[in-house]
């Protein structure tokens, strides 16, 4: 029985000293529950300001995807509208295009008439220039044949004065000695 005994009182022993741990365990864990509790109030209110934070964030995704949507929309009008504007500029550069080329085809056929009728004049002035040189040319060897003629003529009357003179002088010399 002592036996017994001593193993009744050595199973005893260790719940005491177990309630005295108890106790202090007892404590630590108060103390860990205050500040498990500090910490979960802590997180709440980071949890609380995260809450209102993506609140925020959500409103203005919200209002970020209406602004989205509204530029959206004003960029396909922006793009309608510039293609639009392209295609009246494309049509005015195919018709200015038209334009030029009907004034560059003008313009050409005024060009090679100023051509046509340049070498035309110039056929004529050559053929002028060719007349008036043969004319002034006829003219020269008229006046030529002309002043020949003349003088032969001169010389002649000048030879036939002369002889004339000559006679009479020499019918003069004579009849007076």
């Amino acid at each position: 029985m002592t036996v017994r005994k001593t193993l009744v009182i050595l199973l005893m022993i260790p719940p005491f000293l177990h309630a005295e741990n108890d106790s202090l365990r007892l404590n630590r864990l108060q103390q860990d529950i205050r500040i498990m509790e500090s910490r979960i109030s802590n997180v709440m209110q980071t949890q609380n300001q995260v809450l209102r934070e993506t609140q925020a964030l959500q409103l203005e995704l919200i209002r970020m995807e209406s602004n989205s949507d509204s530029l959206n929309q004003k960029v396909a009008s922006q793009i309608a509208e510039n293609q639009s504007q392209m295609e009246n500029f494309q049509a005015q550069q195919v018709q200015t295009e038209r334009a030029l080329n009907l004034a560059l085809d003008q313009f050409q056929e005024q060009f090679e008439d100023q051509n046509r009728v340049a070498a035309k004049l110039e056929a004529q002035l050559a053929g002028q220039i060719n007349y008036q040189l043969l004319a002034a040319g006829i003219a020269f060897l008229v006046l030529i044949i002309a002043f020949v003629l003349i003088n032969r003529r001169s010389v002649n009357r000048s030879l036939a004065s002369s002889q004339a003179s000559w006679n009479h002088f020499q019918d003069h010399f004579l009849k007076n000695n």
